[in-house]
């Protein structure tokens, strides 16, 4: 029987999957950036103990020195840390994100550092999704080069979705 990646909340726990969305990239400070990852769970263990399947979509959030390679949607990775519950702040007027992640298969999270990420598998397979992250990503940059990096961020907001580095 498959058991939700929930139930090893608080534990530290070895997960492996497969990155279900393109990465979302956040610089930090300088030299540091953060790589959010959607990451659909197929097996995880316990240290010592021996792999067993596992279900969920976890969000991984990874900290990491900048110009560090971010594996692509499709890639499969192993990923070590303490997946933690999600939480609300139980105000009746505010937007239910628990139950919005629910609904999406989401029912826990992790923070890691990068050494904490293994890349299993490149998915070196040329599929529409990739090749549109890859546009996308080259369009950025390009952005990136000609204007100020604020007024990069916002343009790339307003014609991919996000708000990623928007000041």
């Amino acid at each position: 029987a498959l058991m939700d990646i929930s139930r090893y909340a608080g534990q530290r726990v070895s997960v492996y999957g497969v990155i279900h969305e393109i990465p979302k990239i956040t610089i930090l400070e300088e030299g540091k950036e953060q790589v959010s990852y959607l990451l659909f769970v197929k097996s995880g263990n316990m240290e010592g103990e021996k792999k067993m399947l596992l279900s969920g979509m976890l969000p991984v959030t990874v900290r990491q020195e900048s110009g560090l390679p971010v594996p692509l949607q499709g890639d499969e990775i192993q990923v070590t840390g303490e997946p933690q519950l999600l939480h609300g702040y139980q105000n009746p007027a505010q937007y239910d994100s628990v139950a919005a992640a629910k609904r999406q298969g989401i029912r826990a999270r992790m923070f890691i550092e990068r050494q904490s990420l293994t890349v299993l598998s490149s998915n070196n397979s040329k599929t529409w999704r990739v090749m549109l992250a890859s546009w996308r990503d080259r369009m950025i940059k390009n952005m990136q080069k000609v204007m100020p990096e604020s007024h990069a961020a916002i343009l790339a907001g307003m014609l991919f979705g996000g708000y990623a580095n928007i000041p």
